[in-house]
């Protein structure tokens, strides 16, 4: 069926790409002493302006999808975010 193709392909594609998360979160929230040149966020300036931001992105991206996309097949719609994903990863 089809959607076992989906969910390949969305495995595939999650075994493919690389997360930094843990080096971000040390590099945003380390002091002074550990990293001199740092942005020295706190941890619950930086969870939280991150979690802001995903949960804004995540609004925006459901009102473009039903605003614009609705109307699209599901196989263009994989091909561009990927390449959009790809491209800013």
């Amino acid at each position: 069926p089809i959607i076992a193709k989906v969910n390949a392909y969305t495995l595939i594609q999650t075994l493919f790409s690389m997360s930094i998360e843990g080096a971000t979160f040390y590099f945003f929230t380390d002091g002074p002493k550990q990293y001199p040149n740092g942005p020295h966020f706190s941890d619950w300036f930086y969870t939280t302006a991150i979690g802001l931001v995903a949960s804004s992105t995540a609004i925006i991206g459901i009102f473009i999808f039903n605003r614009y996309l609705s109307n699209m097949k599901y196989r263009a719609i994989f091909l561009w975010s990927t390449l959009v994903y790809s491209g800013l990863s």
